[in-house]
């Protein structure tokens, strides 16, 4: 996937030791580390979509709320379970 060039917004949940903030503006795209990460890729939404973003996200089954649960698995997993 190519890098979103200009603002866009996490629409993740906040992993603040990974610098994730729920709803944070990239001013230059999603940061390097996330732009081309399987799941966090998806949680970056340019700013215009982000209220259609976050209703999706509240819907079960839809793409952002599988990428949304997923991150959450993954950050859950690399912490050992905590």
């Amino acid at each position: 996937m190519k890098k979103k060039r200009g603002p866009v917004v996490y629409v993740g949940p906040t992993f603040r030791e990974l610098g994730l903030m729920t709803y944070g503006v990239y001013e230059e795209g999603a940061p390097s580390a996330y732009a081309a990460h399987p799941i966090y890729q998806h949680l970056f939404v340019p700013p215009e979509r982000l209220n259609d973003a976050r209703r999706e996200i509240g819907r079960t089954g839809s793409a952002l709320n599988v990428f949304y649960k997923k991150a959450l698995t993954e950050h859950k997993e690399k912490k050992g379970g905590k």
